[in-house]
């Protein structure tokens, strides 16, 4: 029985195609390609041959769109329409559980290429994403809790409880260590630089402390306090201009860690300077930090 609907259907499309599309079979579509020729691009010459000559049928899609740029005369379009639904409707009871796809009225036909190659798709991906975004969002909240309950925290600590003891360690006598271009100095074995250093030229200075308190300790600034220029000694007294190395801001330091400090600069103008480890501490006091080892140079 499905046979010969089939083979009405291959001759019923056969005949119609030659009557109205004489050049389907090398893929042209109109009685004529003399002038302006056009292609079928709903379907291929290939694929109008299987369905043709073989026993391939066309899925309900793609029929209805090739007949769509097909444009048959109306009796011919729901003839084709007819016979293949025929096909369709002979395949369906030879084979158990297909959906009958032609069920519906041929304007319900889906008419999107999605309905023959995109399955539907699933929304688990759409919720996971909802989760992740959802989980993030959470993440972000706590860690912006946790930065602000922090600073309230530190805000309740009152700075005189993270006063203590900082103390200058080293190995020997090299607790301060002043660098220029070509020589290096370490106080307190050395405590002047022999060779003066040259107007712009760079500084660098490091030295090692360490909380030697029971406590931890807070610092506010660290710096290598420098003073200069002066045409004699440079001392802390006095109105001699202060030319402090760069500040390094809020250590804090755990009973027995050390924290190491090496910051450069240059200085321009000429003069006599020295340089010795400061810092201030959580009540906002600068002093020196002992043994207070100290390096004097010349700047020319």
């Amino acid at each position: 029985m499905e046979d010969k609907a089939g083979l009405r259907f291959q001759s019923s499309l056969k005949a119609a195609l030659d009557a109205h599309h004489p050049h389907w079979e090398v893929g042209y579509k109109g009685k004529s390609v003399e002038k302006d020729p056009m292609l079928f691009t709903k379907v291929t010459k290939d694929t109008l041959k299987a369905w043709v000559y073989t026993d391939q049928r066309p899925k309900p899609g793609v029929f209805t769109r090739f007949l769509e740029e097909a444009n048959f005369p109306q009796e011919i379009h729901d003839s084709l329409l007819q016979h293949y639904r025929k096909v369709k409707h002979l395949e369906k009871s030879e084979t158990s559980g297909t959906v009958d796809e032609l069920a519906e009225p041929p304007h319900q036909i889906l008419k999107s290429s999605e309905a023959d190659t995109a399955p539907t798709p699933t929304p688990l991906p759409k919720r996971i994403n909802c989760l992740w975004v959802g989980l993030a969002i959470v993440g972000a909240v706590l860690l912006l809790a946790v930065v602000i309950i922090g600073v309230l925290v530190r805000s309740q600590v009152d700075p005189a409880t993270e006063v203590g003891t900082i103390t200058i360690v080293g190995s020997g006598n090299q607790l301060l260590t002043l660098q220029s271009s070509g020589q290096t100095v370490f106080a307190p074995i050395q405590t002047v630089l022999p060779l003066p250093v040259k107007i712009g030229e760079t500084v660098t200075i490091t030295f090692k402390i360490q909380n030697t308190d029971t406590h931890v300790v807070r610092i506010k600034a660290l710096s290598g306090g420098a003073q200069g220029q002066s045409n004699s000694t440079p001392d802390w007294t006095g109105s001699t201009p202060q030319t402090p190395f760069p500040k390094v801001f809020d250590i804090i330091l755990q009973p027995g860690e050390t924290y190491e400090y090496s910051q450069s600069r240059s200085i321009s103008a000429a003069g006599n300077y020295f340089v010795e480890p400061t810092m201030e501490d959580a009540l906002c006091n600068w002093g020196g930090i002992a043994p207070s080892p100290d390096i004097y140079f010349t700047v020319r």
